[in-house]
């Protein structure tokens, strides 16, 4: 059916005066007007007319509807409003609600009264339910549903929308009525119960009555059993212990041999370190005083070299002067011979002289001699300059000639002093060469030995700096060494035993703690006096046990602080805040202490006590003495002061113990500082030695100087050898040159003397000349002849009267006998340096013989010192495995006493119970007996309790769980303990039997068949209610659930056309998915771009479009005539006023759709606009209506 808003008409309703009749109405229809001119005046007036409440009317009272200029008037015809639809065929059908004199509301259907349930009714066949108010959208309602109580509200809605609320009452009631039969069917089942309960107890009490005395037997019956095993199985257990103790005994004998044996090998080996370590020394002693040994042969042989170039020298210099001396013999013999031979050449040249004479020799007189002068004079003078030049290369060869002479005069020399090296002038050449060989060989030689000078010198000055530091570094470590108290080792060996032993033992006290600063060092140490080196332990027995160990071992004497025991007073907090600004400071506050574990802090409190530390001795007196209250002071020089008048001080005393704490760190380094002074001493002995490398050193400066002295000796020679050759290369050139100058002069002397020439017939003066100086030649040649037969005779006559044959002889003899001396000592030397050569020889071989012993010896050490660690490390693990079976053998042994115990205390259980244990006869041979009697108890008591065990007749107990496993025992044993529990349970619950317990029966039987009948009826009524509560709750639901689920599914597209855009989502969940309609209804959005939000949450303008498609929604599934929304655009943009046109032109065709609104986007959409207006001059607000159909305009 299709049904739309037609005319509304308003009379004095509100602002609207007089009859105002609306009939503009298009399928979108727009209300404009300003503010207070009446617009939502529209919308009340269809809540009114529609049967809104005055809640939703915006007044309190129904005279407020009513327009103020008729108020006070009592008008005939009250206010009204009529609507008017039309449906198929153009049927209409109007619908007038009127506010009467009384107050009271008139409802009319097309102008018949009639009540208000029709006319809702009627309404309601409209799809118009005011209650739902799915067609309304009032001011406010954004807000609204922004609220918490929305889920609650949205609730009630859709109950209104679905129209389950018919059932809510009946829903509720039936409810009720069904709780109150359950509480009334669980009191009379509960009373039921209790009389049930009180048969059971009457009953109980009878048949209590006649077990109690069957329980009690049984339960002696059981207990004697239970004794019995338990006895066996304590037997068994202790028998298996006892021989778990034996193999246990037997390792721990074992081991203890193992470690004598392992301690007797360590002995043994120890003992081969001592013989190892001597013999290393004795080698390294050896081949120090043979390297000396050797270097000193050494010396002596580069000495004795020395002497043997000397002798050497001196033997060539014996034969050299033997040589000379045969060769002046043998030249004295030749000269007097050859003197006599030349003597008579001397005669026969003289006697042809006398008889010859110059023929060809020009006689002059004195006037041709006085001319010849004067052309002599004349030519010098034309050749003045030459003859000047001549004069003076005469003169230097005058010089030269001198130095040629004096030249020639030390060689004549020399080879008058050795005639035998004329023989060897062939060889000068090739001796030259060699000299100059020999000088540059010498020369690089030089230049290599300074070089290698140079490198030992600075390897010397390196050795001897390394040397210096490896040195200083030994002596520190030393120090260190010395430092470290050897004591420590042992101190550090048993705590590391102790804590291998016990898990209970942490440290000692020092260990644990050490001052926060090197100035506490004598303070701390005064106060925790003999404690400082005390063992911290965790409990008493721990303690007791390690004390134990350390009598067994013979370890020494150590004090120990068990953490239980020990009373310790708490810091005093409240001194520790009065001391924050002073320079005093807890002791306790200036010790660092160890982390783990914490209880550590218990025994250093226990040292320190309350103790203050001060800066100086006056200052700690003074606050231990005049302050109050008093604490026990002590200065930072270790002064103390007791709060009771005791002084103690010790500052040198303290100082050496206090060094404690610097040392506890290089302590634990004990053997790395020995392993690295070993190996400094064994760099220290690798390194060259430097008296040996100075020695090589001296041996090369010695090189060098022998060296330099012969290069500058043959230097000398080459330098002598070749200045002759130069003289004699001056002497050649000038001569040429004078020859050269006196052809010159003798052309000009011929020039001169061409006249004198012809006139004496000689052919030119030269010859002249030279003819007279052959003559004067000849005149001094004879001269000389003669002179040197003068000589000659003079020298024959010398040689003659001279005994110079006897001279010669004892000198060729003296000569002979410096040759046999120097070859003698030459022998001699070259003996020495043999013998030295193969003494050194023979000590450097026993040197590598010794080191090849050294390092022998080394590795032996090394590995006597490896078979010491493993055998130490042996020892470890076998004394490890000693305590650990100690231990388990103590362990054992308590165990087992522990056993006893428990059966000494079954005894004395079964002596307290009364429970008889049989005994076998003190005999074996005779039978059992049974000692039944205290006084055999007792006699047997008195023996010791393994006896007992062992003496006790098992024979009640079958043989088969006598011969059962500890196991299978100890199951028996938890089976009967349990049973024997079960029974003594029976017994406390029985109590004194109650002898009238059957009267009470048959009256708690009759009261319960009462209570039976009773609740037999409340169950069938309970039944009924539920039944029918089931049916109001089935059909509740469904309506609810229908709604909300078509409402669910319609929304999403809804929301997702009105926001344009595919991923928006919303999501309408109940609290209560099974009875939806009994909690909220949760309205969750996607906006997009944006997580999931509840509605509340959301800004207004998403508010707007999440309502708009939920209203929209349950129009879809409640249809409506029409859609009246006041100003629920407020929030909207263009774009989204956009979007709600597109989707309102889609939703024409099913309704009409009015908005209220301020938006002129909104408003120029619609098909028609009602402007609503107040005029200005009228005395009371009066509204005006007047319609616009826009799509005519549009037409237009």
């Amino acid at each position: 059916m299709s049904i739309s808003l037609k005319v509304i008409t308003l009379f004095n309703f509100k602002s609207f005066k007089g009859k105002v009749v609306i009939n503009n109405f298009e399928s979108f229809t727009a209300i404009i007007g300003p503010n207070g001119s009446g617009k939502s005046n529209i919308m009340d007036a269809i809540n009114f007319v529609l049967g809104g409440k005055l809640s939703a009317l915006r007044v309190k009272h129904f005279n407020e509807l009513i327009h103020e200029a008729f108020v006070r008037e009592s008008a005939e015809k009250g206010p009204y409003v009529t609507i008017v639809f039309i449906g198929d065929h153009n049927k209409e059908k109007n619908f007038t609600r009127m506010i009467q004199g009384s107050g009271d509301s008139q409802y009319k259907i097309d102008n018949k009264i009639v009540d208000s349930n029709f006319y809702m009714t009627e309404l309601k066949e409209f799809g118009l339910d005011i209650k739902a108010r799915n067609f309304l959208m009032p001011q406010g309602y954004i807000q609204y549903f922004g609220t918490r109580n929305m889920p609650k509200e949205l609730t009630m809605l859709l109950e209104e929308i679905s129209g389950s609320n018919i059932y809510k009452a009946d829903y509720e009631r039936l409810q009720l009525e069904f709780l109150k039969v359950r509480q009334e069917i669980h009191f009379v089942y509960q009373t039921r119960k209790d009389k049930l309960r009180q048969k059971k107890s009457v009953m109980t009490e009878e048949i209590e009555a006649e077990k109690y005395l069957q329980l009690q037997k049984q339960y002696m019956e059981e207990k004697t059993k239970f004794q019995f095993i338990q006895l066996i199985f304590m037997k068994k257990v202790t028998e298996s212990l006892q021989n778990e103790q034996k193999e246990i005994k037997l390792q721990v004998d074992e081991h203890l041999q193992s470690k004598e044996t392992a301690m007797s090998l360590l002995k043994h080996t120890k003992l081969k370190v001592k013989p190892l370590f001597d013999s290393l020394n004795t080698f390294g002693e050896s081949i120090l005083q043979l390297e000396s040994n050797i270097q000193k042969k050494k010396l002596q042989n580069v000495d004795l070299e020395d002497h043997i170039l000397y002798w050497q020298k001196k033997c060539d210099c014996a034969r050299t002067s033997l040589d000379s001396a045969n060769n002046a013999y043998d030249t004295h013999k030749t000269a007097v011979q050859e003197l006599t031979n030349e003597l008579e050449k001397i005669s026969k040249k003289l006697a042809e002289l006398g008889i010859t004479s110059p023929e060809n020799i020009v006689e002059l007189d004195n006037f041709q001699v006085n001319r010849h002068m004067i052309l002599k004079t004349e030519a010098e003078s034309r050749a003045k300059d030459s003859i000047n030049r001549i004069n003076e290369l005469m003169h230097d060869q005058q010089i030269d000639q001198y130095k040629l002479d004096n030249e020639n005069r030390r060689k004549m020399e020399l080879e008058s002093k050795a005639k035998f090296e004329m023989l060897e002038k062939e060889k000068f050449e090739i001796r030259l060469q060699k000299l100059q060989t020999l000088n540059d060989q010498f020369k690089s030689r030089l230049v290599e030995k300074i070089s290698e000078r140079q490198t030992l010198q600075r390897e010397i000055s390196e050795a001897q700096e390394k040397s210096s530091k490896l040195g200083n570094d030994i002596t520190m470590i030393s120090e260190k060494l010395i430092e470290a108290d050897i004591n420590n080792e042992k101190k550090a060996a048993i705590i590391k035993n102790l804590k291998e032993s016990f898990s209970g033992v942490h440290d000692r006290l020092f260990n644990l703690c050490k001052p926060i600063h090197s100035r506490y060092n004598v303070a701390v140490t005064k106060i925790f006096g003999k404690n400082m080196e005390a063992i911290v332990v965790d409990t008493e027995r721990t303690a007791k046990q390690c004390i134990s160990v350390l009598k067994e071992y013979k370890m020494g004497v150590e004090t120990f602080l068990p953490l239980d025991t020990i009373n310790s007073k708490p810091v005093n907090n409240r001194l520790r805040a009065e001391l924050e600004q002073t320079n005093f400071k807890l002791l306790f506050d200036v010790l660092k202490i160890s982390s783990t574990p914490t209880q550590i802090d218990k025994a250093v409190l226990y040292v320190t006590k309350n103790t203050l530390v001060c800066e100086t001795a006056i200052e700690a007196s003074k606050k231990a003495f005049e302050s109050d209250p008093k604490y026990d002071c002590v200065s930072l020089d270790g002064c103390f002061f007791h709060k009771s008048g005791i002084i103690s001080g010790g500052f040198s005393d303290l100082i050496v113990k206090a060094k404690q704490w610097e040392n506890i760190q290089s302590s634990s380094n004990i053997s790395v500082l020995k392993k690295q002074k070993e190996q400094l001493k064994q760099e220290l002995k690798n390194l060259p030695k430097i008296s040996r490398m100075q020695s090589d050193f001296d041996i090369i400066n010695k090189d060098i100087n022998q060296l330099t002295a012969r290069n500058e000796v043959i230097e000398k020679d080459i330098q002598d050898t070749l200045a002759i050759s130069v003289i004699q290369h001056e002497i050649q050139k000038r001569n040429q040159e004078i020859k050269i100058i006196e052809e010159d002069v003798n052309k000009i002397k011929n020039k001169v003397f061409v006249d004198f020439c012809k006139e004496n017939n000689v052919p030119d003066i030269t010859y002249y000349e030279k003819n007279l100086c052959s003559y004067k030649e000849q005149i001094n040649k004879q001269m000389e002849i003669v002179n040197r037969k003068n000589y000659i005779e003079n020298q024959l006559c010398f040689e003659n009267e001279f005994n110079r044959v006897t001279e010669f002889k004892d000198k060729i003899l003296k000569c002979k006998c410096a040759v046999e001396e120097a070859d003698a000592e030459y022998n001699k030397a070259c003996e020495q340096v043999r013998d030295i050569r193969i003494a050194i020889e023979q000590k450097e071989t026993r040197l590598l013989h010794l080191k090849n012993e050294c390092t022998i010896i080394e590795k032996n050490l090394e590995d006597v010192e490896e078979e010491l660690v493993q055998c130490r490390s042996r020892i470890g693990i076998i004394s490890k495995s000693y305590l650990e079976s100690q231990k388990a053998y103590m362990a054992m042994w308590s165990k087992i006493e522990q056993k006893k115990a428990e059966c000494d205390t079954i005894l004395k259980e079964c002596k307290l119970k009364g429970i008889t244990i049989p005994m076998l006869s003190e005999t074996l041979h005779e039978g059992q007996e049974d000692l039944s009697s205290s006084n055999s108890y007792l006699s047997a008591r008195s023996s010791s309790v393994w006896e007992i065990i062992m003496n006790i007749d098992f024979s009640q107990i079958s043989e088969d769980i006598r011969n059962n496993s500890t196991d299978d025992l100890q199951d028996i044993i938890r089976h009967s303990d349990k049973k024997l529990i079960e029974i003594q349970s029976e017994l406390k619950t029985v109590q004194k039997p109650n002898l009238k317990a059957h009267e009470k029966i048959d009256l708690i039987v009759q009261q319960i068949k009462e209570i039976q009948e009773k609740l037999h009826t409340l169950r069938t009524e309970s039944n009924n209610i539920e039944r029918e509560f089931k049916t109001v709750k089935a059909k509740r639901h469904k309506l609810f659930s229908d709604c909300l689920e078509c409402i669910a599914a319609e929304i999403d597209p809804i929301y997702k056309n009105l926001v344009d855009n595919m991923s928006a989502q919303v999501f309408i969940t109940p609290d209560n998915p099974e009875e939806p309609y009994t909690g909220g209804i949760n309205y969750n959005c996607i906006p997009p771009s944006k997580r999931i939000q509840p509605i509340q949450y959301l800004s207004d303008g998403e508010k707007s479009l999440a309502n708009l498609a939920l209203l929209f929604a349950i129009l879809r599934y409640k249809p409506a005539p029409f859609f009246i929304m006041d100003e629920g655009d407020a929030a909207l943009d263009n774009a989204n006023i956009k979007k709600i046109v597109r989707f309102v032109r889609s939703q024409m065709n099913n309704m009409q759709f009015i908005a209220i609104t301020l938006n002129k986007r909104l408003s120029s959409c619609a098909d028609t606009l009602l402007g609503v207006t107040t005029p200005l001059e009228t005395t009371w607000p009066e509204s005006k209506v007047f319609a616009l159909e826009l799509k005519h305009c549009e037409t237009v």
